[in-house]
């Protein structure tokens, strides 16, 4: 029985402040327990905890001695992992025990983002979405900052930085001119009391793509310049492009274009695209592989790896160099639109063209 009169004889009762109590993990769960005599009751009582399940909580009583002539409290103090327990606290004096239960309950939240890196050029912001979610019923606020370790020129914000859970909020990552390239770790930190959770996305940080090569194929001089970045919303390299396709002989200007470029980056920073240039008797193309992360990039001047001229490299140009192999312009199978390099054989060198731009679309 967890109180009352028992009798006329002296007795002891028993009583919780509260019969259920809630808190995050990380802090400590409180109750008053009361040891009050009856009837004249002189002596010690002695009080225990007893956790149910007994994985996952710790809960002791303080004190757990108590001397009664008058009533005495003892404070029940549990911490634990989340989820729900039934703690059973027994006071004993010699042939004398009462219990009572309590439940004890814990609470937790967690954090996570939409995407475990970005790719950001110098100077530029990139963004994550922050996901905040409770575990057992959490309530109250959570607030959330980054690690005191970021990089250089490198700062972040978030919108909202503190919310009612659940909630989402956006992480922006501002990066300037100076920050060094390289590849960070940003801690996302979350706190609600003393409870605090975190969780670590990635950040790579590149320079902009700004280039110019000055090519030269079959009498033609061609110079190609862009001015590229990486847009980390899509994860794509963009920017402006020009080129430009002059006579090696007397200077005059065949073909110009400015395009823009908008060009999906492979898992290991590579993008690339073409410059395509509609030419007699056989399309040129200047084919340039640009690397994001900071290796060489390079362009060539060739005629275009796009042999049948539908916008893209596709199986169709790969089955034309295929079908001319080994040709020669005496051979039977010659088809000099394959012989990209202009090298009078049909080789390995026209097939690792067509397959390193294999999938590239064509700006022309």
């Amino acid at each position: 029985m967890a109180d009352g009169v028992r009798g006329q004889w002296p007795d002891f009762s028993i009583k919780a402040g509260s019969n259920s109590v809630t808190s995050n993990v990380g802090s400590t769960a409180t109750v008053t327990v009361s040891m009050t005599p009856l009837n004249g009751f002189i002596g010690t009582v002695n009080a225990t905890a007893v956790e149910s399940p007994s994985e996952g909580l710790v809960c002791t009583l303080s004190p757990s001695s108590l001397s009664l002539g008058a009533a005495q409290n003892s404070t029940l103090s549990c911490t634990g992992a989340t989820g729900t327990y039934n703690v059973t606290v027994t006071g004993s004096s010699a042939s004398l025990s009462h219990s009572l239960s309590v439940i004890v309950r814990f609470q937790d939240f967690t954090i996570s983002t939409d995407r475990g890196s970005s790719i950001s050029t110098q100077g530029s912001e990139s963004s994550f979405k922050v996901i905040v979610t409770g575990i057992g019923a959490f309530s109250g606020n959570v607030t959330l900052a980054c690690g005191s370790q970021l990089p250089a020129g490198v700062s972040c914000s978030f919108s909202p930085s503190s919310a009612p859970l659940p909630f989402k909020s956006t992480l922006t990552v501002a990066t300037s001119s100076s920050t060094p390239s390289g590849y960070y770790p940003i801690t996302i930190k979350g706190a609600a009391n003393s409870t605090l959770r975190s969780t670590t996305s990635y950040l790579h940080v590149v320079p902009p793509d700004i280039f110019q090569y000055s090519l030269t194929f079959k009498g033609m001089n061609a110079t190609i310049t862009g001015n590229l970045s990486v847009n980390s919303t899509s994860g794509t390299l963009i920017g402006p492009a020009s080129l430009n396709i002059v006579n090696g002989t007397d200077g005059t200007l065949k073909y110009s274009k400015n395009f823009g470029v908008n060009l999906s980056i492979d898992t290991s920073g590579r993008a690339v695209f073409i410059g395509e240039i509609p030419m007699s008797p056989n399309w040129l193309a200047v084919s340039c592989t640009i690397n994001v992360y900071g290796a060489s990039s390079r362009c060539t001047f060739s005629r275009t790896p796009d042999l049948n001229q539908d916008g893209i490299v596709s199986i169709i140009d790969v089955a034309t160099v295929a079908i001319a192999f080994g040709g020669t312009p005496t051979s039977p199978n010659w088809n000099a639109a394959t012989d990209l390099n202009d090298d009078g054989v049909v080789d390995v060198q026209d097939v690792a063209t067509v397959a390193l731009y294999f999938g590239a679309s064509l700006s022309s």
